[in-house]
């Protein structure tokens, strides 16, 4: 028996070497009786998730707890916060604990459809993420340019408005991960399969790397710096007159009959001080 397996492994080896690349037909000899070796990121990868998960989970859950059961707490600004804390928690839920088993296990066990949904969701999460943030930079920027203009239209249901806009636009636009991503065949120390993403066409992919540059992190970091420059700009004027560099405000003083005594003086704001 023993001469029989001796025989039949010369034999193969001898049709390697009539392969004309005889380095990788050496190589899968070896990965065909060996096991990968382990790492260290195979267990500390995964723990550091692990804690991740739970104190993300942890925090946002009592974020939306919070503004939820205290009525004075539903303003623009925290339903904003609580859509973050949404697109925060659908992440450690959808995506985290996929991503962790890939350092784990050498192939991508949970089938075709979890490998379009998982890539899926992280594109839809990661996307509403950053426009959410962007949105954000906006609604302070109006309040602190256009202090009165905000006490008409800056309400709560413009706010659920536009998160709900926020998560339609990038459930639509995050489309294409869910049709290009799906499971392939191939061979690491043995038969494994793994979740990847393929498109038609070199162009296709490109225009999709453009576009998730564009809209994930370009557009977002150029609408975030442009809004607080301007509340820094603004918030640098002045908001009283002094009175000859001095820290007192100038009153304008009725200038009536020299006889009679001047008037309350009536101090000069801007609508900012108004508004505070």
């Amino acid at each position: 028996m023993a001469e029989t397996n001796s025989t039949g492994d010369t034999a193969e080896h001898i049709m390697c070497n009539y392969d004309a690349n005889i380095y990788q037909c050496n190589q899968t000899d070896l990965m065909r009786f060996q096991n990968p070796v382990p790492l260290t990121d195979t267990w500390l990868v995964p723990l550091f998730f692990t804690l991740i998960m739970f104190v993300g989970l942890v925090g946002n859950l009592i974020v939306i707890y919070v503004v939820i059961k205290n009525q004075q707490m539903k303003t623009v600004t925290n339903l904003y916060i609580v859509n973050l804390a949404t697109t925060d928690i659908l992440f450690l839920v959808c995506c985290v604990p996929f991503t962790a088993t890939v350092y784990v296990l050498p192939s991508w066990i949970f089938g075709d459809f979890m490998c379009r949904l998982v890539n899926y969701l992280q594109q839809v999460t990661a996307q509403a993420t950053c426009i959410t943030l962007s949105a954000m930079s906006v609604d302070r920027f109006y309040v602190t340019v256009y202090p009165l203009q905000s006490l008409h239209h800056r309400t709560p249901q413009m706010a659920l408005s536009v998160c709900t806009t926020i998560w339609i636009c990038s459930s639509l636009l995050s489309v294409p991960i869910a049709l290009y991503q799906h499971t392939e065949s191939s061979y690491w120390f043995g038969p494994q399969t793994y979740c990847t993403e393929t498109f038609p066409s070199v162009i296709h992919k490109r225009v999709y790397l453009l576009y998730s540059f564009l809209a994930v992190y370009l557009l977002p970091l150029i609408t975030i710096c442009m809004c607080y420059t301007f509340m820094l700009k603004r918030m640098a004027q002045a908001t009283v007159q002094p009175v000859q560099g001095c820290n007192q405000v100038s009153p304008f003083i009725d200038q009536g009959s020299p006889h009679e005594p001047p008037t309350s003086p009536a101090y000069v704001f801007t609508a900012d001080a108004l508004s505070l």
